[in-house]
C-alpha cells in the first residue's frame, strides 16, 4: 500500500499570538452587620445611592419616595430587597 500525498500545497497559518490580559482590578467594598455593599455601576448600587440620598437630606425613607428617586426599570421586589439590606448594613 502507498500512501496517496495530498496534491495541495501546504499554506504555513500564521501562528496566533497569545496577549496578556490585564488582571481585573478587585475593588474593595464596605462589609457591615454580614451585607456588603453592592457594586458601583449596577442598580443595586443605584438603590443604595438614593437611600443615602434621602438619608442626608433627612427624608423619610419610604419604598415610595425611594421609588421616586430611582429609575422606573427597577423592579420593586428589588427595591424593597435592596431597602432592607441597605438598613441592616447602616443599623
Amino acid at each position: 500500500m502507498s500512501k496517496k500525498k495530498s496534491t495541495k500545497p501546504s499554506a504555513s497559518k500564521p501562528k496566533a499570538v497569545k496577549v496578556a490580559k490585564a488582571a481585573p482590578t478587585k475593588v474593595e467594598r464596605e462589609k457591615r452587620n454580614g451585607i456588603t455593599q453592592p457594586g458601583s455601576g449596577t442598580a443595586c448600587r443605584a438603590i443604595w445611592d438614593a437611600l443615602d440620598s434621602l438619608k442626608a437630606k433627612d427624608s423619610e425613607i419610604t419604598f415610595e419616595t425611594l421609588r421616586a428617586a430611582v429609575d422606573s426599570k427597577i423592579a420593586d421586589a428589588t427595591i424593597r430587597t435592596q431597602r432592607q439590606r441597605w438598613k441592616q448594613h447602616h443599623a
